[in-house]
């Protein structure tokens, strides 16, 4: 089985810092820092069948691979207070980071994984078989060696078409 997809991933954070001012004064900013990471894959996946027993409903497992061909992430900080803090471009919002993921960090293309999933078969005709299904992706490489807490996985949604020959 074989598709394409693509996955959006959000990390926020809010932290506390102590920031000059330009009066010279240090004061303690609240800020929020929120990283947004874009991904295009392909997939391939290996699976096992089991039907569950109840009709056309069944169960899959096995590995995943993808490879992971496009990517872009923007990471922002925001001050939250005080409100008379701001950055020296005037605004209380910067961009740290717009661009490739390449370009951030040492990009790993190859992705492993396992996946879970359940589908139904709804038969059309004696011939066809259209089954969605909508699984889990376990992530067992992170995106980069250098960040290997960051992994791409979750739900992911396939459609799947049988036909007899």
């Amino acid at each position: 089985r074989i598709g394409w997809g693509m996955s959006q991933t959000t990390y926020e954070k809010e932290a506390s810092a102590l920031r000059h001012v330009p009066s010279g004064q240090q004061v303690m900013v609240a800020y929020m820092r929120k990283a947004v990471i874009d991904l295009s894959a392909v997939s391939a996946y290996f699976a096992a069948r089991w039907n569950s027993g109840m009709g056309a409903l069944y169960v899959v497992a096995g590995p995943r691979v993808n490879y992971n061909h496009a990517s872009n992430a923007k990471e922002t900080e925001r001050i939250v207070t005080p409100d008379m803090v701001y950055f020296e471009s005037g605004t209380n919002l910067v961009t740290l980071y717009d661009g490739a993921i390449g370009g951030a960090v040492d990009f790993q293309k190859l992705g492993l994984g396992l996946r879970a999933g359940v589908g139904y078969d709804f038969a059309f005709g004696p011939d066809l078989t259209i089954a969605p299904e909508v699984g889990f992706a376990l992530p067992l490489l992170g995106l980069s060696p250098k960040h290997k807490t960051w992994k791409i996985g979750g739900l992911d949604f396939v459609l799947m078409a049988a036909m007899r020959m």
